[in-house]
């Protein structure tokens, strides 16, 4: 290894989608953001405007997708959609929330909660084969040239998988990981796909805050 590149990294920002209407329930492929997201997206938009980002990956799901547009104007960083990055589908339970659900698949729901992990509800996706794909996309993330500035908007459930893969952590545990919305994770990916975690879940509404935590990993 070069003794230039030896702490030399790629940089991502990984962000929730900001806050969305009826969030009591399962979202749907196309659940809107909410007046309180609209202020998160404000926010973010400001914070990112006076920073060089490369690449700003996205959901193709549009909590993400509006939020990464945002974005991809104030940063003139390329927009790159993926289906790979959509939260883990629910199926049937889309649209419903858990008590709905308890009432109408009380079968389904305590076998989701026996086994969550494995559980894939009718026409959905299990957490486990969701993690297939998404670890797909952090071998894209790995190919990239070291020293680029990434954004990646996506779900709460999708945070907390990647997160448990760089650890190598059980998928059981990826509850264990709090995400809220349109809150920034910061990860460091260095030579030899090494991963380093530089923040958790950080949330303010005050700009100059969030510019003064951001610049402390850059």
């Amino acid at each position: 290894m070069a003794s230039s590149n030896l702490f030399k990294a790629t940089k991502i920002f990984l962000m929730r989608h900001p806050h969305i209407e009826n969030e009591s329930i399962i979202p749907y492929n196309n659940t809107p953001i909410s007046k309180k997201g609209e202020q998160q997206i404000k926010v973010w938009k400001e914070v990112f405007s006076t920073m060089d980002i490369d690449i700003i990956y996205s959901s193709d799901l549009i909590r993400c997708l509006y939020f990464a547009e945002m974005l991809s104007n104030v940063t003139g960083g390329r927009l790159l959609i993926k289906k790979e990055l959509r939260e883990v589908d629910q199926g049937i339970f889309c649209g419903h929330s858990f008590e709905e659900i308890q009432k109408k698949w009380p079968n389904k729901l305590e076998q989701r909660l026996k086994n969550f992990v494995d559980f894939c509800p009718p026409e959905g996706e299990s957490i486990r084969n969701a993690s297939v794909r998404i670890n797909n996309f952090l071998e894209e993330i790995k190919r990239l040239p070291i020293g680029n500035k990434i954004i990646i908007v996506t779900h709460g459930a999708v945070i907390r998988i990647i997160i448990s893969l760089i650890l190598k952590m059980p998928l059981s545990q990826i509850f264990s990981i709090e995400q809220d919305y349109c809150a920034l994770n910061i990860i460091d990916l260095f030579n030899d796909n090494v991963w380093v975690i530089k923040l958790l879940n950080y949330i303010s509404q005050n700009n100059q805050c969030i510019k003064t935590t951001i610049e402390h990993f850059l």
